[in-house]
């Protein structure tokens, strides 16, 4: 093989090599709704909150998604703090989705998953999960974390356990009624 042939022959491997290497997986479907669509809403939340914010684009830093969403709740017993926010990412593949996925669970959860041991709701929908609570420096209110992820949509879910307004077992209603408003708007059969 003539040497201009083999110069093209490698460069031709290398570039489908490159090419396999930076693949990010197939493109996710066009859907007929927007991240806007799937932003719970006052009504989901329990009595005593109230949306904080008009939904807008999340301020999330470090996110590769390429539409997101997000809405603030507050209590009338802390109407300027420990409230609640609730962000959406969506993908241009699921790949990428999973990648953000890990690096929220990474900054906001620590790299741990599921960590509430009395968390009971496993959703049948989604692709991952994560969970975690804390207290914060100088809190005495427990503030808890909800991350999931289906198909190529991420949502973060944040909310303090504030006596009389949130329990655990509240948030995991909310994060039921996440599940089935995504599963809604996916189609997903499980």
């Amino acid at each position: 093989m003539s040497s201009p042939k083999r110069i093209i022959l490698i460069l031709l491997c290398l570039s489908l090599i490159g090419c396999s290497m930076i693949y990010n997986g197939d493109l996710a479907p066009k859907r007929s709704f927007s991240v806007y669509d799937l932003l719970i809403t006052e009504k989901d939340m329990p009595s005593g909150w109230h949306s904080s914010s008009k939904p807008g684009k999340s301020i999330i830093p470090d996110i590769s998604s390429i539409f997101s969403a997000e809405i603030t709740f507050n209590t009338d017993l802390y109407p300027e703090n420990r409230g609640s926010s609730y962000d959406i990412f969506q993908y241009e593949t699921e790949n990428l989705a999973h990648g953000d996925f890990e690096q929220i669970v990474a900054t906001y959860l620590d790299g741990r998953k599921n960590t509430i041991k009395d968390w009971n709701f496993i959703s049948k929908y989604a692709n991952e999960y994560a969970t975690k609570c804390l207290y914060m420096k100088g809190e005495k209110i427990e503030v808890c974390e909800y991350v999931v992820r289906y198909k190529e949509f991420v949502i973060l879910f944040i909310c303090w356990l504030i006596p009389e307004r949130m329990s655990l077992a509240q948030m995991e209603d909310i994060a039921k009624i996440i599940d089935l408003k995504i599963a809604n708007y996916l189609y997903l059969k499980k």
